[in-house]
């Protein structure tokens, strides 16, 4: 009863609808500053519905970041909080971990992340930042080959284990499921070495655990497939 949003309307489209919000956001700036920034939603539900549902957008900025909640409710949620302010380098629209849907990054946002993620100080903004990027390479709006190594940049540097694990899971994926064989070949040496690299250099036996595992599971090369029989046969011992 204490419920502000009618539950019947929510019900309907959250709990007896098939499909997912599709949500951009459209952003006008003048004179380097934010005029005016929406959320535009479109129509997917069977029963031309829309989902209203809390969120945070993440603006960032060349030494800093604001979080912003957001409820985000039909067509257009205009978000006025942000009017006035330094128009960002980026735009993380879905920067929470409850938020539900398909949260298009614009181009400058995307290509922002993919070249500047791994420089960012929040693990739970790079976390996020990283699941819109996949998002977008699921969609066909990143090339396997530029989001694959994008991925072992960071996975190069990402000191956060959950952030490293779903880093590891897109390297997998695309590696495994999206590229060619020539496309895997080209690309297996760069992977494996990267993940000995980590394995080697782990502080913990449970990191140079998960870090083996990811590299046992792609180990492609010659090299690499070598390397595993000596270890099989006690010719050559794992670090740690």
């Amino acid at each position: 009863r204490q419920a502000q949003d009618d539950l019947a309307d929510w019900s309907q489209v959250w709990v007896k609808e098939p499909g997912m919000p599709v949500i951009s956001t459209i952003m006008e700036t003048a004179d380097g500053n934010v005029n005016q920034m929406n959320y535009q939603q479109e129509k997917t539900s069977p029963a031309g519905n829309y989902w209203t549902q809390t969120t945070e957008a993440v603006l960032i900025y060349p030494d800093s970041s604001i979080r912003m909640p957001i409820t985000i409710s039909g067509k257009t949620t205009r978000v006025k909080a942000v009017e006035g302010l330094p128009a960002p380098l980026a735009i993380l629209p879905n920067g929470s971990p409850i938020g539900y849907g398909y949260f298009a990054l614009d181009s400058t946002s995307w290509e922002f992340f993919l070249a500047n993620l791994p420089k960012l100080d929040d693990p739970v903004t790079r976390g996020a930042g990283w699941l819109a990027l996949y998002e977008e390479f699921l969609r066909g709006n990143l090339a396997d080959t530029t989001f694959f190594r994008a991925v072992l940049r960071a996975l190069a540097s990402e000191s956060e284990p959950l952030n490293r694990s779903n880093l590891m899971g897109y390297a997998s994926t695309v590696f495994w499921r999206f590229f060619s064989p020539d496309e895997r070949l080209a690309n297996a040496s760069m992977l494996e070495n990267l993940l000995w690299s980590r394995m080697e250099k782990a502080d913990s036996r449970s990191d140079k655990a998960t870090f083996f595992r990811a590299y046992r599971d792609i180990a492609l090369t010659d090299g690499a497939v070598q390397q595993l029989r000596d270890i099989w046969e006690d010719r050559l011992t794992v670090p740690g």
